[in-house]
């Protein structure tokens, strides 16, 4: 298998961003120990430091790994190298066993989050009826409008952007023209509930309520002498 990034393109990537993703990999950097290599001191003090979403300054890490400011750099770039090549390698090193769901719901005037675990996760355009939200919703009925996973070590968070109203495959083929045409700006769009959306997409595209089919008489006729 092929390197993607190799020493020399690692070499251009800001330090902190280098720590950041150390930092949120703590599994995968464990795995890196028992094998004496130049960046062990730099390696145990990512592994005792507490708030990954915080990293360490340079110099206190340069103090902790007990690394001149001359070699911390270089001793970085060996540690991310051998990091990376351990996400590539066939053994895994990353783990997510813990699956939790999020439905993100519009409300009236914000939005409303549930945190929970589904047995199944319905799809994009899938219909959600959702009952004991209506105080804040004013409403029962949703659909699925987009899925995103976002996968940490140790576990994956789905969630489930809700829409208003039932699935209509032509209404949302519609809005996203309008959307990809920069015809419907984000602020219009906060501003317009579903009724008044569905207006504004019918008189932007010229769309025109088709009146009931009329039947014609001699067939009505027809219909009633049998």
């Amino acid at each position: 298998m092929p390197k993607y990034y190799d020493q020399r393109e690692i070499a251009s990537l800001p330090s902190r961003d280098l720590l950041r993703d150390l930092l949120r990999a703590p599994l995968a950097l464990v795995g890196l120990k028992g094998h004496p290599q130049p960046y062990d001191s730099l390696l145990a003090a990512l592994l005792t430091w507490e708030n990954p979403d915080q990293p360490p300054t340079i110099a206190l890490l340069q103090q902790r790994a007990h690394l001149k400011p001359a070699r911390f750099r270089p001793t970085l770039e060996l540690l991310y190298q051998a990091f990376l090549d351990a996400l590539a390698a066939e053994k895994t090193v990353i783990r997510c066993p813990e699956v939790t769901h999020c439905f993100i719901i519009p409300g009236q005037h914000q939005n409303q989050l549930v945190w929970c675990q589904l047995a199944r996760v319905p799809q994009v355009g899938e219909n959600v009826e959702l009952d004991f939200l209506w105080a804040v919703t004013g409403r029962d009925t949703y659909f699925v409008e987009n899925i995103t996973s976002e996968y940490q070590e140790g576990k994956i968070t789905v969630y489930l952007q809700l829409a208003a109203g039932r699935y209509d495959p032509y209404y949302q083929l519609l809005l996203a023209r309008a959307r990809f045409e920069n015809k419907l700006t984000h602020s219009l769009e906060r501003q317009l509930d579903e009724e008044s959306l569905r207006a504004w997409l019918h008189s932007a595209y010229g769309v025109t309520k088709a009146s009931a089919p009329v039947p014609d008489v001699a067939a009505r006729r027809s219909r009633k002498n049998r």
